[in-house]
């Protein structure tokens, strides 16, 4: 912008505030991109799932039911029964997204940071959901009846799970990076709050009754793609 034919530069950076907004209008722009990278990777195997398990859209639905009627069908699509592999499959396709998306759009951060806290989340999700499977599977075989069963499987999947994970995760990325210096995560008590997603997997996977869980997990799992990819 040019006041009296001179051009206005921005005192503070020394920059012009158009080249500044147009900046801030970029970053605004690919944060978009990426949250909508990050749905649209989550609902694919979503879908992919709800299909392979029996649910089917017609043509009658469309052509002879009312809008609310439609809109409940449609919200059926997104609607699965979560066990070991479905977890798994839409989580880890969600954080793949969620790095790869990272990784392509922030020039300004790291792409080490990004994969790294791919590698966390990752391993956070497979480990606490094999313990909670295999300890569900130990304490059907002892006889141990619901909702004791479900609730030491949960406890069991995350509390131990995550030191676990976290141990595993620290050691691939020193692995890979090949970075002695690397900062190493540790395991404080309010991670397991920050770590809603996992004790949510958790809970869907033991069957614990706590309703609409499940309905949420996809929702959770994108949620946690965007925040790999804004990862600084």
């Amino acid at each position: 912008m040019k006041i009296n034919g001179i051009q206005k530069f921005d005192l503070i950076t020394g920059s012009k505030p158009e080249l500044k907004e147009e900046k801030n209008g970029n970053k605004n722009m690919a944060k978009i991109g990426v949250a909508l990278s990050c749905a649209v990777a989550t609902l694919l195997p979503v879908l992919a799932i709800n299909r392979f398990q029996g649910h089917k859209l017609t043509k009658d639905v469309f052509q002879k039911s009312s809008t609310l009627q439609k809109g409940k069908e449609l919200l059926k699509c997104l609607k699965i029964e979560y066990g070991i592999k479905e977890i798994l499959a839409v989580g880890l396709t969600s954080i793949l997204a969620g790095t790869v998306a990272g990784v392509v759009t922030d020039k300004e951060t790291s792409p080490k940071k990004k994969v790294a806290e791919g590698i966390n989340k990752a391993s956070a999700l497979v480990v606490p959901t094999i313990l909670v499977s295999s300890s569900m599977a130990g304490f059907n075989k002892l006889k141990i009846k619901k909702p004791f069963n479900q609730v030491l499987s949960v406890l069991t999947g995350v509390g131990l799970g995550m030191p676990v994970a976290n141990n595993i995760s620290n050691t691939i990325n020193k692995k890979i990076f090949k970075d002695e210096n690397m900062e190493k995560r540790k395991i404080k008590l309010t991670d397991y709050l920050i770590h809603f997603d996992d004790i949510v997997s958790a809970c869907v996977l033991s069957k614990v009754p706590l309703h609409g869980f499940d309905n949420i997990l996809s929702v959770i799992y994108a949620n946690q793609a965007y925040e790999i990819a804004n990862t600084k």
